[in-house]
């Protein structure tokens, strides 16, 4: 039976061969933790403009239709789904 200790050192193990497979570096591996830190909302702002249409999206929202109105009615083009449950 693995220890803990054990367990966490397959993990690491496997991640940072998992990186190096997808061609990490190993200075990017290493600063890891420091890398994500620095990520500024700027820079997901950018990625998102980068990789999702702004005027072609499906958003879709789980609720009941009376509590989500207020916020479905700042959209245009809402179409509403029911499930064959009506307890909700």
């Amino acid at each position: 039976m693995h220890t803990k200790s054990h367990v966490e050192k397959r993990d690491w193990n496997e991640w940072v061969i998992n990186e190096l497979n997808v061609g990490s570096t190993f200075d990017n591996i290493l600063n890891w933790n420091e890398n994500l830190h620095a990520i500024t909302l700027n820079d997901v702002n950018s990625a998102g403009d980068q990789y999702w249409d702004h005027e072609n999206f499906y958003l879709i929202i789980i609720g009941n239709k009376d509590s989500t109105a207020t916020f479905l009615n700042q959209f245009d083009n809402v179409e509403y789904y029911q499930s064959g449950h009506t307890d909700y």
